[in-house]
């Protein structure tokens, strides 16, 4: 005998949301669909409230909108992607896993998760909204006219889909700026071989804004590398591919492969007798904390960031970096997440792993030696050398880590760094909206990234 039991779809929707997403990465969830539905040309749109007067304050954003040119949708296919774990059967390294992705991604952003999609030349649109489910406590989606709006986005594509995220006032998101800016230089990491290899075009925009491609970002800097690496004759400047092999975790997953590069100390960036490219290229890098350690891909995507998997890659270890490309064979083994962003990594793994990187660590270790060997021969001023060394603005708090906190010191800090995080916001924002395109606000916005690589990807 069996029973067959009711579910509280809004508490369902609650939890599934809460599963740990960035912005930045509950909109690239949503990317993947539309990479799955085999869409080459992908639209992200940030829509933020301009009456809050700066798109650099916090809570701003009130919609997400993501347009692509796939497959396109009929209706029942609609109804099954807004289904709590859909029925598709994914093909072989699908970006894709649960049938969760479109739901939990959509929540953590806002309420309500619109679908517009055109096939053979047909256009429907279903919505899912929280407020709905919190109302009739199932899982109720709602039937919407196509509005022009929509139809005039999907005009030029003989098929493809909107996904619309809105109702997001109440959320706890950053400011506009900043899920932009952490998402052109994430989705340029975390896309790379799509990008790179023309597959993909990745767009985004503010509001009805021009549009900004999204540009390809090797996150080891592989074809700036150079192949060997002595301590004898190290430039100290230029990363080094230490380590590429391909490896095996278990008898029942494919061969996973592995690259190591090192680099440079940040600091070298500043060293007066490089040239000014060399100095740039430095800068380019990106050497911290948050950029060190293992970058995992499955499948082709980057789903974990700088893991220093068990502490093998120790805290001052900033000049490591390893890509480990695993496919679907390897779920199992690394129990991939509903949102493709955490992984478990087995003990058995964490000891190949170890042994593999025992000497790519260690020529990690020589590199930053030279590189203070050069600098404390030829430059090393004391005042210059402390500042250089604090420019992480991400440092974590030392009386913080070792569990010894001086309260009014600590809020005397956070006060201060406020204050200047104000100051500079204000002048950083007065620069972009006066010209996007003067030599300042180039600088400050590359078109490789906005500030390569920041933290906090998971």
């Amino acid at each position: 005998m069996q029973e067959t039991l009711e579910i509280n779809a809004y508490r369902v929707a609650e939890a599934i949301c809460k599963i740990g997403y960035s912005a930045e990465a509950a909109v690239m969830d949503i990317v993947d669909n539309s990479i799955e539905a085999d869409a080459n040309d992908i639209m992200i749109t940030f829509y933020w409230d301009t009456e809050k007067g700066s798109i650099f304050r916090a809570n701003n954003i009130v919609g997400f909108k993501i347009i692509d040119n796939g497959k396109g949708m009929d209706k029942e296919e609609i109804l099954n992607c807004l289904t709590l774990g859909s029925k598709d059967e994914y093909r072989p390294n699908s970006l894709s896993k649960y049938g969760m992705g479109l739901k939990s991604a959509g929540f953590s952003l806002g309420n309500r998760i619109s679908v517009c999609s055109k096939k053979n030349g047909s256009l429907s649109k279903y919505v899912l909204d929280k407020n709905k489910l919190k109302e009739t406590g199932k899982w109720t989606v709602l039937s919407e006219d196509v509005g022009e709006a929509d139809a005039s986005d999907l005009a030029s594509f003989d098929s493809g889909t909107i996904i619309e995220i809105s109702d997001c006032k109440t959320y706890e998101t950053p400011s506009a700026e900043t899920v932009s800016r952490k998402l052109n230089n994430k989705a340029g990491a975390v896309y790379y071989h799509l990008i790179k290899n023309e597959k993909i075009k990745i767009y985004f925009r503010f509001n009805k804004e021009e549009r900004m491609l999204i540009d390809p970002l090797d996150i080891l800097f592989r074809e700036e590398s150079q192949d060997e690496f002595s301590a004898e004759t190290y430039d100290c400047k230029t990363p080094v591919k230490v380590y590429e092999e391909d490896i095996s975790f278990s008898a029942n997953s494919n061969l996973a492969k592995m690259e190591i590069v090192i680099f440079p100390q940040a600091r070298m960036s500043t060293y007066r007798f490089f040239s000014d490219e060399d100095r740039k290229n430095i800068q380019r890098y990106q050497v911290n904390k948050e950029n060190k350690g293992f970058f995992i891909f499955r499948n082709g995507r980057l789903i974990r960031w700088g893991d220093s998997i068990s502490g093998m890659v120790a805290r001052d270890l900033l000049g490591f970096r390893a890509a480990v490309y695993l496919d679907s064979s390897h779920d199992e083994l690394f129990n991939i997440d509903v949102s493709k962003q955490r992984i478990t990594i087995p003990e058995e793994v964490v000891e190949i792993l170890t042994r593999l990187s025992r000497n790519p660590i260690k020529y990690s270790e020589d590199a930053f030696a030279c590189c203070s060997k050069l600098w404390d021969s030829l430059q090393g001023a004391e005042g210059e050398d402390f500042n250089i060394q604090n420019q992480d603005m991400y440092e974590e708090d030392p009386d913080l880590e070792s569990g010894l906190v001086d309260i009014a010191e600590m809020s005397k800090r956070k006060s201060l760094i406020e204050e200047e995080t104000i100051k500079e916001q204000k002048e950083i924002e007065q620069v972009f909206f006066a010209s996007r395109n003067s030599p300042l606000v180039q600088n400050f916005f590359p078109s490789a990234g906005w500030g390569i690589f920041m933290p906090e990807f998971a």
